[in-house]
């Protein structure tokens, strides 16, 4: 069985497999496209791909979930059967970030309607004029496993969807 099932293989995910993969987790990564699948089949070798029928979940299962997958609208993803039914573990790639980097350093989070990404890259801006140790990442298109990581005092600007957002569970934001 698998530690972690990465669902989505858009940049957030593969970036969170590829992280996962280094840390020796068995992983296993999926997507709703086919296509997705093949793609990064043949970009990723070392990636195990499956489609997601193919994949064995269990109560000890962490499925990390895309950001951009609507988990509840139009209609409930089929992913949360699966949850339901083996009582796994369903979150995201933010939550599993802020896991592996909490320990002395500050997490800000950014959401909203309108002027997320204005507002965090922003932030980001002030706190690299203050010369305050940080990197803005997250929903603005910078996947929090391509931030550096085993910092102290250090500042993540994280902007976060709404759909990110549905899947946190223990993320306490400083800011």
């Amino acid at each position: 069985m698998h530690n972690y099932i990465v669902y989505g293989l858009g940049i957030s995910g593969i970036s969170t497999a590829k992280f996962l993969q280094n840390k020796n987790y068995d992983i296993v990564a999926t997507d709703d496209n086919q296509d997705a699948i093949k793609i990064n089949a043949n970009k990723y070798p070392n990636l195990t791909l499956k489609n997601p029928e193919e994949i064995s979940y269990n109560k000890n299962s962490i499925i990390s979930f895309a950001p951009g997958i609507p988990l509840f609208y139009p209609k409930p993803h089929p992913i949360l059967q699966e949850v339901k039914k083996h009582d796994c573990k369903l979150t995201c790639d933010l939550e599993i970030f802020h896991n592996f980097n909490h320990q002395n350093n500050i997490f800000i989070g950014i959401t909203g309607t309108n002027g997320k990404s204005t507002t965090t890259a922003l932030t980001g801006y002030i706190f690299k004029k203050l010369n305050l140790k940080s990197e803005v990442g997250g929903n603005i298109g910078i996947p929090v496993f391509d931030l550096p990581q085993n910092q102290e005092n250090f500042n993540y600007i994280l902007e976060t969807s709404s759909y990110q957002l549905d899947l946190i569970n223990d993320i306490k934001f400083n800011r």
